[in-house]
């Protein structure tokens, strides 16, 4: 039911005041209440209570304020704030899904910017109620550009009444990351520093042989100072 529907069945101008409706639903209450048509023919009897039913219905929706498109805009209440996908690499999709709800007064049309950039497309709307909002969307993005490169853009959605030209708009920031490229590793590695080697060292000699060596250098110089004595005796 819209709001001139009920308008039309309880009689009022769409820009009648609360009193005045309800006024009127008094007014059709009394018309049509099941003690006032008891003593009618069957078939009006009927049409009193169909009518009756309608009125009462019509009445607990003008009643409620939030019906009423000429007073309350439609009102958007979207929870998430920023959706960012990272880590993709080139042709690889992610998507994530939101909910959509209405807050405010009736409204005429839904609209979501479906080409807010090439890498973004809206892949599924389905309502979760058997109401047109809530809804849940579904963005999917597409890994494109050099690794390591960003991008951003700005998913717009609206919510409209184009009989009394109010609308409400929310835009939630989008953002893809790709992936950074890898350094290659390396199968053989070399070392860059290499440490001075120190030079070889030559093989100890065993120590026995060098005491005997010791004792004959004793023995060569012992005989030359006799050698040298002798002589010296003698020249004497």
């Amino acid at each position: 039911m819209t709001w001139e529907e009920a308008c039309r069945i309880l009689g009022v101008p769409v820009t009648a005041a609360p009193a005045e409706i309800k006024t009127q639903w008094l007014y059709k209450a009394n018309l049509f209440h099941p003690d006032k048509t008891a003593n009618l023919p069957e078939s009006m009897r009927e049409k009193a209570e169909d009518d009756f039913k309608q009125a009462s219905a019509a009445y607990d929706f003008l009643k409620d304020l939030k019906n009423n498109p000429y007073t309350t805009p439609p009102k958007l209440d979207i929870r998430v704030r920023h959706i960012r996908f990272k880590d993709l690499e080139t042709g690889q999709k992610k998507s994530t899904s939101f909910e959509i709800k209405s807050t405010g007064g009736p409204y005429t049309r839904f609209w979501i910017d479906d080409a807010a950039a090439p890498w973004l497309r809206v892949t599924d709307i389905k309502s979760t109620t058997n109401e047109p909002l809530p809804l849940e969307v579904t963005v999917e993005a597409t890994g494109m550009g050099q690794p390591g490169q960003q991008a951003q853009c700005r998913l717009l959605i609206r919510l409209e009444n184009e009989k009394t030209k109010s609308r409400d708009e929310k835009v939630i920031p989008v953002e893809i990351v790709m992936r950074k490229a890898q350094k290659p590793r390396l199968e053989h590695t070399q070392d860059l520093n290499p440490r001075i080697q120190p030079p070889p060292t030559l093989p100890a000699r065993p120590v026995l042989k060098q005491k005997f060596a010791f004792l004959y250098f004793f023995i060569v110089c012992l005989v030359l100072i006799i050698v040298i004595a002798v002589l010296q005796y003698r020249g004497s």
